[in-house]
């Protein structure tokens, strides 16, 4: 270790101490209060700036321990699969990262949409809604929320199809949404 390390007693305890030492700094979430996921990123703690070594040491700890939640509005993928990939490129497994979508499911937006269902279905790294079996079974009395759970399972379903067949198919779908909200019919 370099004279800076040898100085710090941190790095004299063994890996499992420091490990839980980082645990009882860095992981502050939970179901209830998830960090968030906005536009511009994340708040991350500052420990993990202090130097390389404690970062190399606790980053795996912050992200795969922690909870993370995205607020989805007018059904727009774009800061979602923004984080992913941002993730994925500063080398995380972003299937080891939990990360929960909070879907505004009353906005509106049938190009947003119909880009989520693509990606989706071309498997870029974009959480989806549940099954349309689990959303049926925690949202009840939503038809909005079962059309597009629906059109979901039917996009990831068709993933051995080019999209250019399975568009048509999801596009069958717009009718019955906009039984649900007018503002389907507008691109």
């Amino acid at each position: 270790m370099s004279g800076v390390v040898d100085g710090c007693r941190l790095f004299k305890l063994p890996a499992e101490l420091r490990n839980r030492i980082y645990r009882l700094t860095l992981v502050t979430s939970d179901e209830a209060s998830p960090i968030q996921i906005t536009k511009s990123g994340h708040e991350r703690s500052r420990l993990l700036d202090t130097c390389k070594i404690i970062r190399s040491e606790a980053l795996g700890i912050y992200y795969q321990e922690n909870r993370f939640a995205i607020f989805i509005q007018d059904y727009g993928s774009s800061d979602m699969l923004k984080w992913f990939n941002m993730m994925k490129q500063l080398g995380h497994d972003t299937s080891k990262i939990s990360v929960a979508i909070d879907i505004d499911w009353f906005g509106v937006s049938w190009r947003n949409l119909r880009q989520w269902l693509r990606r989706a279905h071309n498997r870029e790294r974009v959480a989806r809604p549940m099954s349309p079996e689990r959303l049926l079974e925690l949202c009840e009395g939503h038809p909005v929320i079962h059309l597009i759970g629906g059109m979901f399972a039917t996009a990831v379903g068709m993933r051995g199809q080019p999209w250019s067949m399975v568009e048509p198919l999801l596009d069958i779908w717009r009718p019955s949404l906009v039984t649900t909200h007018a503002g389907w019919k507008e691109d």
